[in-house]
């Protein structure tokens, strides 16, 4: 027999020593909700242990997909002695901290993390909460999973974690448990204090519950959340004498910055023994007068929540106050958070019953859910008769015929974000959020490359592009005229302040007053950057973390690195592993933690440094920083073209752009799109045709040292032959009429790739 050690129970039976049963499979009824699916509840056997995902309970305790556990029974008939996931061997779990640690603890924590832009949007547009309660109520983004030991790991230096829900001791040190992508809602008493976290996810599905408590039960040292209340605007509650009482903290925190309410919240309708929640609110709020009960409105649809609701008005009948009932249409949003913030929501759209007139209500609405006919219910008319086999059999062998019964598919795939396998069936049933392009070959998430030479114009090119990005002004080829106005963060390693602010004043001359406006209000720039008197270094990992941070708190579509050389101090450049250490990864992560794409400015490679770097290779250094970038742009000068550079892009995600040429108006510092396209060929005119051209001229096999000389004396760019050639010729090819270059070494004839423009 397998038995669970946890610690206390919910109210209906002691958790410790429970002898747990195996659970129920296929279609089967939660004797908690009294629903009936495949999936949503999971029962044992003997009934004893549930876990359903409609009822919340008192403790707090969830399973993996967020259903609330019960603890039925502590007597089990089962003989079952399967192992179970939920059974742990030497596990001691601590007493929860004090209210006072919890807060310190869970105040560091939210203090250290920011809030991606995601939820930013969600609490500012759609659910109208204003920047002050955003920062005031600590909302804060959770964690990846590599940075969850890490903030483990410090705040263990700071505080003691024992019993502090969400932290346990892992083998290696103290870790934060539960980390789903999502938020933070923290649960606070009537003090202010922080007493609990819970998770609103962002990816969550009819069989995973949206939010979910941080808590680190049935871990060493860990403890279980609970379920605590939450307090919003207690002196008002004390002053007015009445407080409203609703379900989630989020849906408090936004009720409660709509006007003087006071609103006391429980984690759900079902959540908390109604007798209990008033002990709770009356011993703090002795005095009141009235309770207005303003729980979500699908009380219309949902059985469950009739009941819970009804047993809370009857506990407080008990009470010597004042109780009603806020109503609205459904319409006009589920909870009163909703109709709160609904621009068409009436002013008399609010409306305050009774409680004896609305328990009337409900009991009716119960008749006519008992008058309902279940969809999986069989009318007692409809006679079901399945055919015997005997009926089947045929004498003649030949002549059987075989039933083939479908096959039941009850496999259940569950993606869990925090493992690194997954089966293709977990795979499918993920579900993930679109990623936005934010530029050209850019999404979020991802880091490009831009690479030129020194005094080529990136610096001028990328300031144009970030001024046109904030602005919404057409940057063709890599902003279209009908990009949405992003927000840009640019580190400039290279100018000094005065430098930059000249260059964005002449940039933005050529601006309407809006499209300036508008700059200045998405346009975040750090220059000249210097932290504990030492030049902003990238590489340090103290550096990253200030720069992460002033990234969340400006939420970038897009952040612009000027330069690498300036920026990013690494010991070797041309060291892949190391560039993949230093340079590489920390970007990727910090694109992933800000919801951000990156563009790395970086200089070209010599070419008399031993090669001649090509296509996305032509950064300098080593081949990591192209070979880990999602795109790659380059910017080049072709010797014909005076004050023009040609932008392209090796490499990049999906279609690349066309070479464009572009020119440098001196008087704007802009660059504009020149529409000649017999100049966008980068090959034309380089060291290689220059060679084919003398070969075809002498209209015979030429020495290297007779070409070198006069080849040199036409281009700036030195002549790249292998050390051992000997001899050079070209072929021409009668299929393509293209001439070759060919090189005779001490072994023989072979071919250069590279091809000449130049036609027989």
């Amino acid at each position: 027999m397998a038995f669970i050690e946890f610690g206390e129970g919910n109210g209906n039976g002691n958790r410790k020593n429970y002898p747990q049963s195996k659970f129920k499979k296929g279609k089967r009824t939660c004797p908690v909700c009294k629903k009936t699916s495949d999936w949503d509840c999971n029962v044992t056997e003997d009934e004893g242990l549930v876990y359903c995902k409609f009822v919340p309970n008192e403790s707090g305790r969830q399973d993996s997909f967020g259903r609330y556990e019960h603890i039925l029974r502590t007597d089990s008939k089962s003989k079952s002695e399967v192992p179970t996931q939920t059974a742990v061997d030497n596990v001691v779990e601590a007493a929860k901290a004090d209210a006072d640690r919890l807060h310190a603890v869970y105040s560091a924590l939210l203090d250290s993390l920011g809030l991606q832009e995601k939820h930013s949007d969600d609490l500012l547009h759609r659910r109208k909460l204003g920047d002050n309660d955003i920062a005031r109520n600590l909302y804060a983004s959770v964690p990846d999973y590599e940075e969850r030991h890490k903030i483990a790991s410090n705040l263990s230096k700071q505080f003691d974690l024992e019993g502090v829900p969400g932290f346990y001791l892992g083998e290696n040190g103290w870790c934060l448990n539960m980390t789903f992508s999502g938020f933070y809602i923290p649960y606070r008493d009537e003090q202010g204090r922080i007493v609990g976290l819970q998770i609103r996810r962002d990816k969550y599905t009819e069989q995973k519950n949206k939010y979910m408590w941080v808590s680190s039960s049935n871990k060493e040292k860990g403890a279980s959340s609970g379920s605590p209340m939450h307090f919003v605007n207690p002196d008002i509650v004390r002053k007015s004498k009445v407080v409203f009482l609703t379900e989630g903290a989020l849906k408090a925190d936004i009720i409660g910055s709509h006007g003087e309410i006071g609103v006391v919240a429980s984690a759900g309708v079902c959540a908390v023994n109604p007798a209990k929640l008033l002990d709770s609110v009356f011993q703090v709020f002795p005095d009141l007068e009235k309770v207005v009960v303003a729980y979500d409105m699908d009380w219309e649809t949902n059985e469950n929540v009739r009941l819970a609701l009804d047993n809370l008005l009857d506990a407080l009948k008990e009470r010597n106050v004042s109780v009603v009932v806020a109503t609205w249409d459904f319409a006009l949003g589920k909870g009163l958070d909703d109709v709160l913030v609904n621009d068409n929501t009436p002013a008399d759209a609010i409306k305050y019953i009774p409680a004896q007139e609305f328990q009337v209500m409900l009991a009716s609405y119960s008749i006519k859910d008992e008058n309902k006919v279940e969809a999986n219910e069989v009318p007692d008319e409809v006679l079901v008769v399945e055919p015997s086999k005997a009926e089947h059999q045929q004498e003649d062998f030949e002549d059987v015929e075989f039933e083939l019964n479908p096959i039941e598919v009850t496999q259940e795939y569950n993606f869990d974000e925090n493992e690194i396998m997954h089966s293709w069936g977990e795979l499918d049933a993920a579900e993930f959020e679109d990623v936005e392009r934010v530029i050209y070959g850019l999404m979020r998430g991802n880091v490009g490359l831009m690479v030129a030479s020194t005094n080529l114009g990136k610096t001028t090119l990328a300031l144009n592009l970030a001024l046109s990005a904030t602005g919404r002004r057409e940057f063709y080829p890599l902003l279209n005229q009908s990009h949405t106005v992003r927000r840009i963060l640019y580190i400039d390693g290279e100018a000094t302040m005065p430098e930059l602010q000249t260059d964005i004043r002449k940039m933005s001359e050529i601006f309407t007053p809006q499209q300036t406006e508008s700059t200045k209000k998405n346009l975040f720039l750090i220059c000249d950057a210097e932290l504990d008197y030492e030049p902003l270094d990238l590489v340090k990992p103290e550096h990253q973390r200030v720069i992460k941070q002033k990234a969340l708190a400006c939420r970038p579509d897009l952040i612009i690195v000027d330069t690498l050389s300036a920026l990013m101090d690494i010991e070797d450049e041309n060291d892949n592993a190391k560039v993949k250490k230093e340079v590489m990864k920390p970007l990727r992560k910090l694109a992933k933690q800000t919801n951000s794409a990156i563009l790395l400015l970086h200089h070209t490679g010599k070419f008399n440094e031993g090669f001649s770097p090509t296509g996305a290779y032509k950064g300098r250094g080593a081949s990591a920083f192209g070979a880990l970038s999602r795109t790659v742009w380059t910017l080049e000068k072709p010797k014909s073209m005076k004050n023009r550079v040609v932008l392209s892009s090796p490499k990049a995600k999906g279609d690349k752009f066309e070479n464009t040429v572009l020119e440098l108006d001196q008087n704007s510092r802009w660059f504009r799109v020149v529409d000649n396209t017999s100049e966008t060929s980068l090959e034309k005119h380089n060291g290689y045709e220059q060679v084919i051209k003398f070969v075809i001229m002498a209209q015979r096999n030429v020495k290297k040292r007779k070409l070198f000389l006069p080849i040199m004396a036409k281009t700036a760019n030195p002549i790249l032959l292998p050390i051992k050639t000997k001899l050079i010729q070209s072929e021409y090819s009668n299929r393509t009429g293209e001439y070759f270059l060919w090189e005779e070494d001490a072994i023989g004839q072979r071919k250069i790739k590279q091809k000449s423009s130049f036609k027989g």
